[in-house]
């Protein structure tokens, strides 16, 4: 029973999002503030409920999109793999998707109240409902369901920053406004991860589309495999993993070769876990032809993603060693 749970609300990647938030906090905005002699000011209660909020949000969405997709999953799983009328009831399944979202809700409210800007919680009904049109409706029309996916993914190291940087700037006003002290530096971090999270989730989204083709053109869906080929839609997975590579040499340049800092921890680091994963996933991306082929495909961009996430403790480790911190 516990093993069906943690299939319905996807365990591992909600924990991956609460691990994300985490990182993000301290291993990016927190070291930053220190290099200015500054330090976080949201408690950490609030921190703590922006990140459950978050959590439950996904989890429900996880949930109410295999509520919906249950009789498709027929065709595109296994039977074992059918959470959703088989080993969960589905009226439970809708009891525990309002439940979590009311949660979410409150604790969000709750977030944004601590934070000084009380309207961040309105992102929180926004995205429980582009989550909710994207199972009923938007994923079934051509790459608006791929990009909201995308979209809420890359949100997630936003999140940190919408909900850390107020209390910042309303404790240390006087200093900053007296000092030269660059904060856009930490929002250009995140926005480096935000940017990678959007890449890579858009083109594991079109990936997905590709392994699960008869089951969504058996179901009426106009998803890129379906509606432009399955050639353009390796085309456009592949084209999207460039932009990647691309993007990761632009942040070494301005990020530390152009601004002077020798850091070799990073150069291994992109090209060890990102840059030949990605040139690698881009050939077996070039010559799958099967399902099993496109889920390896998947799989492995899931892994890059991991990796992704995990350069935060790196430049953690570098901003002490640079200013000793």
């Amino acid at each position: 029973m516990i093993k069906a749970y943690s299939k319905l609300f996807r365990i591992p990647n909600v924990l991956m999002i609460g691990l994300t938030l985490i990182l993000m906090r301290y291993t990016i905005v927190a070291p930053m503030l220190a290099v200015y002699s500054m330090e976080l000011k949201l408690p950490f209660t609030a921190f703590l409920s922006y990140v459950l909020a978050t959590m439950l949000v996904a989890a429900a969405g996880y949930a109410i999109n295999d509520y919906y997709d249950r009789n498709l999953d027929l065709i595109n799983r296994d039977k074992d793999d059918i959470i959703v009328g088989e080993k969960v009831p589905a009226p439970k399944v809708l009891l525990l998707y309002r439940l979590f979202n009311i949660a979410a809700l409150i604790l969000a409210g709750y977030a944004s109240y601590k934070s000084g800007v009380f309207l961040l919680v309105i992102c929180y009904p926004i995205m429980i409902g582009l989550l909710y049109f994207y199972t009923t409706t938007y994923k079934k029309q051509l790459l608006i369901g791929n990009l909201i996916v995308s979209v809420a993914t890359a949100l997630v190291p936003v999140a940190v920053y919408l909900y850390e940087i107020p209390p910042v700037l309303s404790h240390y006003k006087y200093y900053i406004l007296s000092s030269p002290i660059n904060l856009n530096v930490i929002g250009g971090w995140i926005i480096a991860f935000s940017a990678f999270a959007f890449l890579s989730g858009l083109s594991r989204e079109i990936i997905k589309d590709m392994e699960d083709f008869e089951g969504d053109r058996f179901a009426g869906r106009n998803t890129v495999p379906i509606v432009w080929g399955m050639r353009w839609a390796k085309i456009i997975a592949m084209m999207l993993l460039v932009l990647i590579v691309i993007g990761i040499a632009l942040l070494y340049y301005f990020f530390f070769f152009s601004s002077g800092i020798s850091d070799f921890i990073s150069l291994v680091y992109f090209s060890a876990f990102l840059i030949i994963p990605l040139i690698y996933n881009l050939y077996q991306l070039y010559i799958s032809k099967s399902v099993a082929d496109y889920k390896f495909c998947g799989d492995l961009l899931k892994i890059i993603m991991l990796a992704g996430i995990f350069y935060a403790p790196v430049v953690w480790y570098i901003l002490h060693k640079t200013f000793e911190i």
